[in-house]
């Protein structure tokens, strides 16, 4: 079997997604801290993935201020989800 095509590269980091790599609700379940997110993370956002550019370790920092964009909800602090 292929590997299906999205056109558009995928991140292979598994973080607030499902066995198959969608995001499950919780991942987008908070808001931006930054009103730039979508600039930053533009072309790269899709509703079932994370764009690629939130897992590159030099954007990490700006990755958590814009989890909603990043899908990384769960991993904030503040949010209180227990897996």
């Amino acid at each position: 079997m292929a590997p299906i095509s999205y056109g558009f590269e995928i991140s292979n980091n598994i973080r607030c997604q499902d066995d198959r790599g969608r995001l499950l609700p919780v991942a987008t379940f908070c808001e931006d801290d930054r009103k730039d997110c979508k600039l930053i993370f533009k072309d790269f956002a899709h509703d079932y993935f994370r764009p690629y550019l939130c897992d590159k370790n030099m954007l990490k920092p700006t990755a958590l201020q814009c989890a909603k964009t990043c899908g990384i909800c769960c991993e904030r602090f503040d949010f209180g989800y227990d897996e």
